[in-house]
């Protein structure tokens, strides 16, 4: 197989311009072989995200996703440093959530809708694996969030966008998981265009 020699490439960003935040590393995949049923194993675990999450099996999602140990990163879309939140393992991470209103659950209320009324979709996409050893894998991905409500037109928006940059490994059981999951932040709701209340 022919090599990829793009060590310095120029991402030309006069190219186009877009609302994505930048990576901390290109995303792109290395040449080499691996092993097809940890790479299925790696893109399912990634996609049962949103199920998990949006299902309301919480604590399946924070035990079956992520190690004991996980590094979570949460940056701003500026990439400052002083708005940068960092997470370390599951109790962090759990409380975290449930002790912080949802960008959701935010997005609704500026729409005078209720959240208990709305439902919540994660989708993780564009899954590139970018390193996988025996014991090892490194990921790049979007994820999109969205909300579907009656009370907004069109019904169903996407309001929020990120960057995942993620790090996982095999566990002893066998199983994928994720060490360390840095996100930042994107296109916010300049993805949902024309988002008012129904009648307004």
């Amino acid at each position: 197989m022919m090599s990829m020699e793009l060590h310095g490439l120029d991402p030309q960003p006069n190219l186009y311009q877009t609302r994505c935040p930048s990576y901390e590393r290109m995303p792109l995949p290395k040449d080499g072989s691996y092993d097809c049923r940890d790479r299925l194993d790696i893109i399912n675990l990634l996609n049962s995200y949103g199920h998990l999450f949006d299902g309301a099996y919480r604590e399946a999602w924070l035990e079956r996703i992520f190690t004991d140990d996980i590094e979570w990163t949460l940056l701003p879309a500026d990439a400052n440093p002083a708005g940068t939140v960092v997470l370390r393992g599951r109790d962090q991470v759990r409380a975290r959530f449930a002790e912080t209103e949802s960008r959701a659950s935010l997005f609704l209320k500026e729409h005078d809708l209720d959240p208990a009324e709305g439902t919540v979709f994660h989708q993780i996409t564009d899954i590139c694996v970018v390193e996988q050893t025996e014991r090892a894998a490194r990921v790049a991905a979007r994820q999109f969030v969205g909300v579907a409500h009656e009370g907004l037109v069109p019904p169903f928006q996407r309001f929020a966008s990120v960057v995942i940059e993620g790090e996982l490994t095999k566990q002893d059981d066998n199983c994928w998981r994720v060490k360390r999951w840095r996100l930042t932040s994107g296109a916010g709701r300049a993805m949902s265009r024309g988002a008012r209340r129904r009648g307004a």
